[in-house]
């Protein structure tokens, strides 16, 4: 099975992405492509900060998004001159940029033919050495993984995120006390075309567009709604624990400092380290943490 790591990312987290990379290469001891997914724009500057990475291919967004999902250029300057009246002018305002990329997340099987994409964002640094094997991705697997986390409390957000995708599958009501998050995240090509496959069919519409009049939606509880639910496939291995750690605000960085000076350090078992990039720490806040992780 062809088996590729997958990043929609941007020039803002262009540190965070090279970080990412680092411990990529650190840790993973298996040949293994990585396509990381840019804006135009921001092609160039990839590019020349992965060129000596002959495992990472640099893709374009807008090949692969369609163009609903940006803002066109009058609505652009209308809201630079006059952002508060941009409502009122009948124009094409897009979608945020992080609803572009878990389109390009959806469009992982540009790149892994009929295998898995393993799926990682820029703030992703792994912690220790694994495999492919470890993800359930060795020529041995039997059966394919769904991460699916039971927490304590579930967030409103990710209730109604659950909600949202069964309504764009055309399934019933159902439980909402869980969700499917993980870094990374791994998603099977085949399973991916199918979920698309059904939200066509649901909306009567392409997959991209009934997403974009959607206008809030999560990828990852799409893809593990559709597998549970609607596919319900027998060689299924349901994982309850994420692979990951993360960091989702100043105190839970505290935190994580804190940690670090203990001879654990890290969450014992964890694979990998998220430092939300929307959390508005700079990469400088936390990168004698990642020199220390990243030998």
């Amino acid at each position: 099975m062809q088996v590729r790591f997958v990043t929609p990312s941007y020039r803002a987290d262009l540190e965070r992405a090279v970080w990412m990379r680092r411990s990529v290469r650190r840790f993973l001891h298996e040949p293994c492509g990585h396509v990381i997914a840019v804006p135009r724009a921001d092609l160039a500057a990839f590019r020349q900060a992965f060129a000596a990475d002959p495992a990472v291919q640099i893709a374009c967004q807008e090949e692969v998004v369609d163009p609903i999902f940006y803002p066109d250029r009058l609505y652009r300057l209308v809201r630079a001159l006059a952002p508060s009246q941009a409502w009122r002018i009948d124009l094409r305002g897009g979608l945020p940029g992080w609803m572009v990329q878990q389109i390009v997340k959806l469009q992982c099987t540009q790149w892994v033919g009929d295998g898995a994409a393993v799926l990682v964002d820029s703030d992703l640094v792994f912690t220790r050495p694994f495999s492919l094997a470890e993800l359930g991705l060795g020529a041995e697997a039997r059966t394919r993984t769904l991460v699916r986390i039971t927490p304590e409390s579930e967030s409103s957000r990710h209730r109604t995120h659950l909600e949202r995708s069964r309504a764009l599958l055309g399934l019933p009501a159902g439980p909402t006390e869980h969700h499917y998050m993980s870094s990374p995240s791994i998603w099977y090509a085949d399973w991916v075309a199918g979920l698309k496959a059904r939200l066509e069919r649901v909306a009567g519409l392409r997959w991209q567009q009934a997403l974009f009049r959607a206008q809030e939606f999560s990828e990852y509880t799409l893809y593990g709604v559709f597998v549970e639910e609607a596919l319900k496939p027998d060689a299924l291995s349901i994982r309850t624990q994420p692979f990951h750690q993360i960091v989702h605000d100043r105190d839970s960085f505290q935190q994580l400092q804190r940690a670090m000076l203990e001879p654990e350090g890290l969450r014992s078992g964890a694979l990998s380290l998220v430092v939300q990039s929307n959390i508005g720490m700079p990469v400088q806040d936390y990168q004698e943490i990642l020199e220390a992780i990243i030998q």
